[in-house]
Formats: structure tokens, sequence, C-alpha cells
């Protein structure tokens, strides 16, 4: 058992350091609104802040390491990775020019007009990861956006059903339940080919809450139609 102390926020210092080890996107699901990540506290004791023991997410997923949906060696291994990449990226930064100066006639590091310089200036390269498989839903923006915009919306109005039974909601639970319906280790790893199967799963998913069925029986859409979607943000 961890001996639990008083809890202790990140100063601000950490918090740029970790919103750069993620590059200002939850490591987990790739939600990239920075101004909502959340720190979390690895080995769950709130009081210990040191770097090695934080990692920004986001609150979904946050609340899915708290279901243990996203289990503590998931968040173990995914820490090691990110400080892994990030001490590369410095390195790579610092090793991005490198200047080599060859065919000089300099001597005793005296210049003059018939001295003759040639600088060669080589940057280092830097290859893209890409986080999601070949062929998955997270490889495609429209649809990884059309997906998180579906997920955000059945979390909108499941808070708010919460709310007015004075229950706490657990984000998460949905991602949990399509990885299980759908067999899968992350809601965007899903296959493009299953992309509109999963459409109509989260559509029905809305459409069965309390909010979705009230805004169905008064003629209101509870969500923006893939086709418009696509017009919108084409």
């Amino acid at each position: 058992m961890i001996k639990k102390g008083k809890r202790k926020n990140p100063t601000h210092r950490q918090k740029a350091r970790l919103l750069q080890e993620v590059d200002n996107s939850c490591p987990f699901c790739n939600f990239n609104d920075a101004g909502r990540l959340e720190f979390h506290h690895i080995d769950e004791n709130p009081a210990n802040t040191v770097l090695t023991n934080l990692i920004a997410i986001c609150p979904n997923c946050h609340s899915s390491i708290n279901e243990n949906v996203i289990t503590q060696a998931n968040v173990v291994a995914k820490k090691k990775e990110l400080e892994s990449k990030f001490r590369k990226k410095k390195r790579a930064v610092k090793a991005a020019a490198n200047i080599d100066i060859s065919n000089s006639t300099l001597n005793n590091s005296v210049i003059g007009n018939d001295n003759n310089v040639t600088i060669n200036i080589t940057k280092k390269e830097t290859k893209n990861v890409n986080k999601y498989p070949d062929g998955s839903i997270g490889q495609d923006v429209i649809m990884y956006n059309y997906i998180s915009y579906l997920i955000k919306r059945y979390d909108e109005y499941k808070e708010i059903e919460f709310k007015r039974t004075r229950q706490k909601y657990h984000y998460g639970v949905l991602k949990k339940n399509i990885m299980s319906k759908f067999k899968t280790g992350a809601v965007y790893h899903i296959p493009q080919t299953r992309f509109l199967e999963l459409v109509n799963y989260l559509q029905g998913r809305i459409n069965r809450t309390i909010i979705g069925k009230t805004n169905k029986f008064k003629g209101h859409k509870n969500y923006t139609s893939l086709e418009d979607y696509k017009i919108k943000n084409s």
C-alpha cells in the first residue's frame, strides 16, 4: 500500500515540461485541447510531484485510468515511451545543424584573402512516427474527428443525465464498450472498413439517451450527420 500525502500540484515549469512531453495532446487518445489536459500522479500518491511520476492526459483518459480501463502498467509504459522520445527530440534539436569545415587553408587561425573555406551544413532528418496502424480510423483526419465528435456528444448527454439524478458520470465507459464490441485495444485502431459500423453504433447510443429521445420527439437533431460534417470540415 502506497502511503499517500497531501495533494501537491505540479509547478508551472513542470506543467510546461509535461505538455511538451506529450506534444500538447493526450498520449492515449490524441485529444489536442492542451488547455483541458490534466496531470495524473502515476503512483497515485498526490504528494509525489516529481516529473517521472506525472503525465499529462485528457479528462476522459484520466477517468479511464481511475476505472482501470487503462491499467497502471499501460501508464508506466507510456510514460517511459514519452520520456525516451522527448530526450531523443532534444538531442535532435541540438544536432539539427552540424557544421563541417573542410578544404580549408587556414593556418594558425589567421584569416586572409587567400584562405578558402567550405562550410557544409547538414540538417538531421526527423521522421514523424504515426501513432495509429495502417488502415485504421486514427489515420484518417475526418474519420478520427467525427468519431471523437460523436463520443463527446454522447458524454455530454450522459453527464447532464447523471447530474439530474445527482450521480457521477464516469468518462471512458463508452470507449470500453466500443473496444469490447469491436474487439480492439483502442478505439482509433479500429479498421476504416468498419468506420460506418462504428458511426451507426455511436449514433444509436446517442439517440437512446434520455436527452436523445427527447430531442427526437421534439424534432431536434442530436448530432451533425456525417455528410454535413464532411462538408463543414472539408
